[in-house]
This record gives C-alpha cells, structure tokens and sequence, in this order.
C-alpha cells in the first residue's frame, strides 16, 4: 500500500532484505523481481531506458523516473544504482539495496539524509550500445 502525506510518496517502513552490515560489506544487494528476456547486460557507456522509484527504509520516496534514459557507469546515477543497473538485463525488474557508501555516504541530498540505505524498484526496458 503506497500513501501519500504533504506530497511525499510513503510506503510503509521497509525491512532489509539482508542485515545492513552484510549491506555494508557487500555494497548493493539485488533480488530479481522479474527475469529479463535474454542474458545480455549493458555495458559502461551503454544508455540504458529504465523506470525507478527510490525509497528510504522509513518508505519514504525520495526520486523517481519513468521511461528514463541515463549513459551507465560513467556517473549519471549514484554509484550502487550504477553498478546495479550494469548486472541486469532487458526487461527485468530488481529491488536494488544500496549502502550509504554506495549512495550519497556522509552528503546529505534534497529529501536524503547522511549515510542513508537507499532501496530502489528498477526495471530495465532498453540496451542502446554506445556507438
């Protein structure tokens, strides 16, 4: 069930999928909610169509975009999204776990506290090859 308070899209609290100190040591954790439909996988500089919503652990929404496109691995997302995005293929969708490090670390953001877990809803819908 998803809320919304003053504007703000709220989830209920989520739990981690794993402890935050695996987390932490691990970087991101993936669960495939959805496989994708071949065993290709975007490579950096690639420019890959996704959809995402971002969630705190409180269920709060912190960013989203729908039938985006972002060049991969070159820094257009956060670190963990990055390397996230890079392990899947077309058409799948992942809960993607991200630890603080992996995120914005110690750098508050709009909406993002300091050293925050950030959980992401993403699904793949295009690869376009770098030229």
């Amino acid at each position: 069930i998803n809320a919304e308070y003053m504007g703000v899209s709220i989830k209920p609290a989520l739990s981690l999928p794993i402890p935050a100190e695996e987390l932490k040591a691990k970087g991101i954790h993936i669960e495939t909610v959805k496989p994708g439909v071949d065993d290709k996988h975007p490579n950096r500089g690639d420019t890959v169509n996704i959809t995402f919503r971002g969630y705190l652990v409180d269920g709060k929404n912190f960013g989203a975009g729908d039938a985006v496109d972002k060049v991969v691995g070159k820094g257009a997302l956060i670190k963990g999204m990055d390397e996230g995005v890079l392990q899947m293929t077309q058409g799948q969708q992942i809960h993607l776990s991200v630890a603080p490090e992996m995120g914005y670390g110690s750098r508050p953001a709009p909406f993002i506290p300091e050293n925050s877990i950030l959980l992401f809803d993403i699904t793949l819908h295009e690869i376009k090859p770098k030229s």
